[in-house]
């Protein structure tokens, strides 16, 4: 199912993952396949050692590498094998699962050229969801869109922007924090964001009934 959403990773200050995703963004899609993911001391320990090889794809490095494909703005089939080849970490379809491909990436896929979309975080509309692992807080957040409440200072994606974003419409708000060697299981992970959410969904719906 087409649920937008965001997965991001920080460590040392810096963003090294933040990931578009397309596909099924819920808690019980792409959250459980994170939190799967990262249950592990031992993968979260390897994508710690992997960040160091991640480098941001430049729109002027993008636009050249197209070029040089002879793709343009629509692609065939064809031309997005060629594409996913030259950049095989950059498709919308990895979702989460970005974080194992990060971790297992081999030698021979250094660096991992990555874009950086930690703008679309602003577009709450439109991020339904984002998933963030940071080490530097050793913390696991979950953040949700539909957001129309400004964001404080302290708040992570204060200030970010987007020219696309709709007017009322304010950078996507945090959930839920859960320390990262503290991880539930995928399924109660899924049922607890849920749980926190639905009521509001719910008073959301009644307003645009009314």
């Amino acid at each position: 199912m087409g649920t937008r959403h965001l997965t991001a990773v920080k460590i040392n200050g810096e963003y090294k993952i933040a990931q578009y995703g397309q596909w099924d963004g819920y808690p019980s899609g792409q959250g459980q396949t994170a939190v799967k993911f990262l249950r592990s001391e031992t993968n979260r320990n390897k994508l710690k050692k992997a960040l160091k090889h991640c480098v941001w794809v430049t729109q002027e490095e993008l636009d050249k590498k197209l070029k040089e494909l002879g793709i343009g703005e629509w692609m065939t089939n064809e031309e997005a094998a060629l594409y996913h080849a030259a950049f095989p970490f950059m498709t919308r379809d990895h979702g989460a699962k970005i974080l194992q491909l990060v971790a297992t990436a081999p030698k021979t896929a250094r660096p991992i050229k990555l874009r950086d979309s930690l703008e679309f975080a602003a577009d709450s509309l439109f991020c339904e969801w984002a998933y963030v692992v940071d080490f530097d807080t050793n913390t696991f957040e979950v953040y949700k869109g539909f957001n129309q409440s400004p964001l404080k200072k302290s708040e992570r994606f204060y200030g970010v922007t987007t020219t696309d974003v709709a007017d009322k419409y304010q950078p996507i708000r945090l959930v839920k924090s859960f320390k990262l060697g503290r991880l539930p299981a995928p399924e109660a992970f899924a049922k607890a964001i849920d749980k926190l959410t639905s009521s509001e969904d719910d008073e959301r719906t009644i307003k645009i009934v009314k």
